[in-house]
């Protein structure tokens, strides 16, 4: 069986196929809407047959060049396995159907070995809405709106995807708030304008899919006007060798120089450091500095081939910020201050032969710092108030309605407006994410905000589920960027034997054939 038609497709796209180590079937890559797998072809327990048909009906066919330059969604299995096109419905009972534009009919799947269900980033609706409230449950959900009120036995938000919501004051862990609004510089990409490439013709990124991509050492820059708290998020995918830097608050986004001013993350298979470079005039001369503000061990880099990434600074305080999938790992401060007054960033892939690939960017405005000493995710025998001064202070939470924070501390009843409010944390159990059912489903929407339903229905116009905490919750499906199946089983589990890697033959050795 020839493959020559998916690749000619694919390199149109911007993606090199892929190869397993040892033994197995070589395989198109992951994308252009055919299959992806890790390794050898497996079977998905219970879904095998259907599986077998989609596998079978994948490889034989070739993609249409419509469906090649669309994005579509994309359903992942435990296995690695994963399929592009569309998602038409979930049911409880009967599964997930999906549409494949080579399958004749809709394609069902049992709902048990599905890992998660990525959304076409094009077709995905964010919220001009500017939430003012962050409330993070116990169960690690996090509702994104505007708190109404909260007493002894109820949180009231109103939020821009499900409306007023109304959650047990004893789900609630925290609530973080923000009083300015917060704008988004950026969010995308949606194609490759507007991102400056550099002089490396041979390590372009290309766009395709929602996503840019490389598979050699190359640049991207990009100018836009940075506040002065700000964050920038991906995703990131690699397979091979990681080796990224983003750079942050830099001062030449054309092309890439190690003369550049600016903030720059070095992320490699186990660690990211941080060095700060400055270049300063003096007379007739430019001076450059360099200073190397530490590096944090991330094991979980080694392992993984796909983590969310960003990066929050204050410049007031200069401090720089790590999260990894939500959870802060690492804190740097600047101990010469916030020195680098650049408006760009940058990406450098800086290994041949790695694939790497970025979506859902975000640069935007943050409300503040990670609170570095609150209670993490520990239990919470005393609630906190800490307030936009850094004060902080333990007490008893009354309630808070029309803009004020009712507390009562061991000398005094305190009114607050809740304009001087930064975070409260409630008294709670320690964050316990490990009790799902398998019939629970997290819905991720636009903002990064969370829930976690029983789900009822899903059709095209119309998410319903039951929250633990909530009762029934129902919106349109448009707001949510993913949907996670199957939590009890966490995230699947990587194969190294299997690793991929991009053949570094290819596409040349396959123009040799066709000639």
């Amino acid at each position: 069986m020839s493959f020559k038609p998916w690749k000619s497709r694919i390199a149109e796209a911007g993606y090199a196929p892929l190869r397993a180590r040892g033994k197995g079937t070589r395989l198109p890559s992951r994308e252009g809407g055919c299959l992806s797998f890790t390794g050898r072809i497996h079977a998905l327990g219970g879904a095998a047959t259907g599986l077998a048909f989609v596998c079978a009906l994948a490889l034989a066919c070739s993609v249409s060049s419509a469906f090649a330059q669309s994005v579509g969604d994309k359903i992942s299995f435990f296995d690695g396995a994963s399929l592009r096109g569309k998602l038409l419905s979930i049911d409880p009972k009967k599964g997930v159907e999906w549409s494949h534009p080579e399958a004749k009919e809709p394609i069902a799947f049992k709902t048990r070995n599905i890992h998660e269900i990525r959304f076409d980033p094009l077709l995905v609706q964010s919220t001009n809405v500017q939430s003012s409230c962050i409330a993070r449950l116990n169960n690690g959900d996090e509702i994104h709106g505007r708190l109404v009120s909260l007493d002894d036995k109820v949180a009231n938000f109103r939020t821009w995807f499900a409306g007023d919501v109304a959650a047990k004051r004893d789900s609630v862990r925290s609530m973080s708030f923000v009083h300015a609004g917060l704008s988004t510089v950026y969010r995308g990409p949606t194609g490759i304008e507007g991102w400056n490439r550099g002089k490396n013709v041979a390590g372009l990124w290309r766009y395709a899919n929602g996503a840019l991509s490389t598979t050699n050492v190359g640049f991207l820059g990009r100018p836009l006007e940075l506040p002065d708290r700000m964050r920038m998020a991906f995703d990131l995918e690699w397979n091979g060798p990681l080796s990224l830097m983003a750079s942050i608050h830099s001062d030449l986004v054309e092309q890439f120089s190690y003369g550049a001013s600016g903030y720059n993350f070095s992320i490699g298979a186990g660690w990211v450091s941080l060095q700060r470079a400055l270049s300063q005039q003096a007379g007739a001369r430019t001076a450059m500095s360099r200073s190397f503000l530490g590096q944090a061990k991330v094991p979980a880099l080694a392992i993984k081939n796909k983590a969310r990434f960003e990066f929050r600074t204050d410049s007031e305080d200069a401090k720089l910020y790590l999260l990894i999938d939500g959870e802060l790992a690492h804190t740097w401060k600047d101990l010469n201050g916030f020195l680098p007054k650049g408006d760009g960033i940058t990406l450098y892939s800086q290994r041949n032969g790695s694939l790497l690939k970025l979506s859902n960017i975000v640069v935007s405005e943050w409300g503040g710092a990670p609170d570095e000493n609150g209670p993490g995710d520990g239990p919470i025998e005393e609630p906190l108030v800490t307030l936009a001064n850094k004060d902080r202070f333990h007490g008893d939470v009354r309630s808070i309605r029309e803009g004020t924070l009712g507390v009562a501390t061991s000398k005094i009843e305190l009114n607050v407006p809740l304009e001087r409010v930064r975070r409260v944390y409630l008294k709670s159990p320690a964050l316990d994410v490990s009790q799902h059912s398998p019939a629970d489903v997290r819905a991720v929407f636009a903002d990064h905000g969370q829930v976690t339903l029983k789900l009822q229905q899903w059709t095209q116009g119309r998410l319903k589920g039951r929250h633990e905490h909530v009762g029934v919750m129902s919106l349109h499906p448009r707001w949510v960027r993913a949907l996670t199946f199957n939590l009890h089983r966490g995230s699947p589990a990587i194969d190294a034997a299997a690793t991929m890697e991009v053949d570094p033959h290819w596409p040349k050795d396959d123009r040799k054939e066709e000639e």
